[in-house]
């Protein structure tokens, strides 16, 4: 996802999603590629304003023809925050004292 938020607390709260996505056969293999998209408004009520961003996706899925839209209304909320960087640096270390 990219988006213009600060942070990532700021994508927090209530969001809404409106995108799709289509499957094309890839003959003669049993798969279809599938490619994605949405558009993304996450509002900040401290600010009073929305950020926006995208998403994108790229798959394989079975031998079907089709595409499909949607809208989506969500809520998000942080239960965890770290810096992965960080935690591989420790663990490196710690492996390589080991």
């Amino acid at each position: 996802m990219t988006t213009n938020a600060p942070n990532v607390r700021k994508l927090e709260g209530t969001g809404y999603q409106l995108g799709g996505s289509a499957n094309v056969p890839v003959p003669p293999a049993p798969i279809s590629i599938n490619a994605g998209a949405d558009f993304n408004l996450i509002y900040d009520k401290d600010e009073n304003l929305y950020y926006y961003g995208t998403t994108q996706s790229v798959g394989v899925a079975p031998p079907i023809a089709g595409a499909e839209f949607h809208a989506e209304w969500g809520e998000t909320y942080t239960l965890l925050q770290f810096n992965l960087f960080e935690v591989m640096d420790y663990w490196y270390i710690k492996i390589m004292e080991w």
